[in-house]
């Protein structure tokens, strides 16, 4: 029995989300199917309609990286399913993925995650103007400053203060594909284990020497695999290449400071004047909430237009 057919028979995520795909070619054979690795769908699903309007498709959460690329080898491997019209979408993460970069059916995204292209000044300022309704070129305009000063001080004490929670998680993420080691879950960390936001200061919660007290593990990286980890974040950009959920939520928690202070009556740090700001953001969310404002690089934009089948007028103008 092949590694396909197994698959099929189990009741694996995998094999369960093979089905779902199967389900909707057979209802919708000209529509193409895209495996998200999880809640990714928030933010590619208003870039697929904008950037190829034309294209039909249905999104398929396939609830981790390993999955989206295992369905991908099921797909592709298939006697039936291998030409099918499918896109496979995965985070770049720490891992090495000049395995996958050939494959034009799969998109990694040019940071560690698709929450680093949350948390950008540009996406700041689209925020700014469309939910505090203040501009770099209006009456508010000194407040509109402020709030970019504050926010690029902020976020360079939180990058210092985050920096070796990065090194460690990278080493050790790199350590255990050469040896067995405790399963590491980051999702178990609190934010406040780490840092403490205002729009002041951040203040560091963890020991970098007791680091590993904040996961369930009695394993530790090895030291060649802390000092690959520091020297590649010696040249990385933080924004773009720390661990992304960290990384939104840490915008989320200052732009939610950054409401208070403007909607307060006194005691404003940021603005001269009270502000109406209604804006949402809840953690569970936030990808849906912001999505509008986040960045969208411009690899994204080439790879959803290369993979996407040309509007029949298009071609008719070309003929």
């Amino acid at each position: 029995m092949s590694r396909v057919e197994m698959l099929i028979k189990s009741k694996t995520t995998e094999s369960v989300k093979f089905f779902e795909f199967i389900r909707f070619l057979a209802a919708h054979r000209d529509a193409t199917s895209i495996f998200f690795e999880g809640e990714d769908e928030k933010y590619y699903s208003i870039r697929l309609n904008s950037i190829a309007p034309h294209l039909k498709w249905h999104g398929i959460n396939a609830e981790g990286k390993r999955n989206v690329l295992e369905l991908r080898n099921m797909i592709r491997n298939h006697p039936e399913y291998h030409d099918s019209s499918c896109l496979f979408i995965v985070d770049a993460d720490f891992d090495d993925n000049t395995n996958l970069i050939h494959h034009k059916d799969v998109y990694i995204t040019p940071c560690y995650s698709v929450e680093n292209l949350y948390t950008s000044e540009s996406t700041l300022r689209r925020i700014l103007r469309a939910e505090f309704k203040i501009s770099e070129f209006g009456d508010d305009s000194d407040s509109f400053a402020k709030a970019i000063e504050t926010y690029n001080d902020i976020q360079q004490e939180y990058h210092d203060s985050i920096l070796y929670f990065n090194i460690w998680i990278r080493a050790y993420r790199k350590n255990e594909q050469v040896a067995k080691m405790d399963k590491l879950n980051i999702n178990n960390v609190n934010f406040d284990q780490l840092v403490n936001i205002s729009l002041r200061d951040v203040t560091k919660n963890y020991d970098d020497a007791s680091i590993s007290t904040l996961f369930p593990v009695n394993s530790e990286p090895d030291m060649p695999f802390i000092k690959d980890a520091v020297a590649h974040f010696s040249s990385c950009i933080p924004e773009r290449d720390f661990r992304g959920k960290q990384q939104l939520e840490f915008f989320r928690i200052f732009l939610e400071k950054l409401k208070v202070d403007a909607n307060s009556k006194t005691g404003r740090q940021v603005f001269k004047k009270k502000l109406k700001v209604v804006l949402n953001l809840t953690k569970a969310n936030c990808l849906s909430e912001l999505s509008s404002y986040a960045d969208t690089p411009e690899c994204l934009i080439s790879f959803i237009r290369s993979a996407s089948p040309q509007p029949s007028h298009a071609v008719a103008a070309n003929s």
